[in-house]
């Protein structure tokens, strides 16, 4: 649920993150599914993570069958390690798999203790929730469309493997679970965070700072989009928003993944990726976008999005000048080959 206040020392209470510190998770798996209906078709797997030397990845789909009393719900699997060829491992593990909903105290949880070995890699629960609910936005599992779900994972015993190195805990919301690592990673990041926590205000010396008119949700997925051992991705939804924030706190290195994915997107019009270059100043972006063939004022029948004037008088005088020498370029090329 959106708020206007979104508190560092908060991420602790959100994700229950005193429990998960007593189960000394060694890893946190998000699933973010962008369109929850595609389980109606195929099943959804996050990529593969590593931790304690083992591989592991998240899997969502639908089922109906006999086992589900003949009604669709939706199931979560955890895979450890399934693509080893060494017969003689083992991991005991215990993981909570979660539900996430837009009230938190909303949240469907499931713990599942299991020994995963080479012949059996993959347990988890068939049946979470029914399908109805999962996609009644009413009961609040289903935002815009998405949906996101969690593996909270413990790995109690591991036997079997030869560690090569000292493989560090990567989960997810593990590099928020300190505050004073929110205010290390922050500062070199932001030197608006820089300021607020060293710069002399009184923020410096509190336990917990508030930062005003910031969506909750959305602070979190910026953090982990800028920390750099979690695994979140800029999605087309999302990038509105790191954006904005990004540009708001100054974070440089945010600014470039989110100009470095419209680079690349295909699902955004050019004249999107005007808009974008010009409120936030993505050079690069704005280069990409005038680059591409003919899009503006139906320039031509190939065009991706023709730009409307008023679209082209939001921009500012630079945009404005930059699309005009475009414009001419575009002019002075089709006239030299009717010539």
């Amino acid at each position: 649920m959106p708020t206007s206040i979104a508190s560092l020392s908060k991420f602790r209470d959100k994700y229950s993150l005193d429990a998960i510190d007593l189960m000394a998770n060694d890893l946190v798996i998000r699933l973010d599914i962008e369109d929850a209906l595609v389980l109606k078709d195929t099943s959804i797997d996050t990529k593969k993570f590593f931790a304690k030397g083992l591989h592991w990845k998240l899997r969502a789909k639908t089922e109906n069958s006999d086992r589900t009393g003949n009604e669709e719900k939706l199931s979560v699997y955890l895979f450890c390690n399934w693509e080893s060829e060494n017969p003689d491992w083992i991991c005991d593990w215990t993981t909570e798999f979660v539900l996430i909903n837009s009230d938190n105290t909303k949240h469907v949880t499931n713990t599942l203790e299991y020994q995963c070995k080479f012949d059996d890699s993959h347990r988890g629960f068939f049946g979470i929730l029914k399908w109805s609910s999962v996609i009644d936005e009413k009961e609040g599992f289903l935002v815009n469309g998405g949906l996101k779900v969690e593996a909270r994972i413990r790995a109690n015993k591991v036997a079997g493997m030869r560690f090569e190195k000292n493989f560090e805990s990567h989960g997810l919301l593990n590099a928020y679970r300190q505050y004073q690592q929110y205010r290390t990673i922050l500062s070199m990041c932001s030197p608006v965070f820089y300021s607020l926590f060293f710069g002399g205000f009184n923020e410096t010396s509190k336990e917990e700072v508030e930062i005003k008119e910031v969506d909750y949700d959305q602070f979190l997925d910026f953090l982990n989009v800028l920390h750099p051992t979690t695994f979140t991705e800029i999605l087309k939804r999302t990038v509105p928003y790191i954006l904005a924030l990004a540009d708001r706190f100054q974070v440089d290195t945010v600014l470039e993944k989110a100009e470095s994915y419209l680079i690349a997107s295909k699902e955004f019009e050019t004249a999107e990726k005007l808009a974008f270059a010009d409120k936030f100043r993505l050079n690069i972006l704005l280069a990409h976008a005038l680059s591409e063939h003919v899009f503006l004022c139906g320039c031509s029948s190939q065009a991706r999005g023709t730009l409307t004037t008023k679209q082209f008088k939001s921009f500012s005088s630079d945009t404005k000048a930059a699309i005009c020498e475009r414009l001419m370029e575009l002019a002075n090329k089709k006239a030299s080959a009717e010539s």
